[in-house]
């Protein structure tokens, strides 16, 4: 079974204690994700209101699918 990887965005709020998750891509190359994360750390400006980060992850191909079958 192929690995899928996941690119997320994490906000971190300045005011608040909680964050905020956004799903940006899903591949099955480490190496795509991490190009991919990669350049959105370059590229991102932060500012003083919230922090951006963002991750890839691998994650189980069963969850995922069912996990995006609930949101369609």
């Amino acid at each position: 079974m192929p690995r899928q990887f996941v690119v997320i965005e994490r906000v971190n709020y300045s005011d608040r204690q909680d964050y905020g998750l956004k799903l940006l891509a899903i591949t099955d190359s480490p190496k795509e994700a991490e190009k991919l994360t990669q350049k959105l750390r370059e590229t991102y400006i932060q500012n003083e209101h919230y922090q951006i980060s963002f991750l890839y992850l691998e994650v189980d191909n069963n969850l995922l699918k069912k996990r995006l079958e609930n949101i369609c």
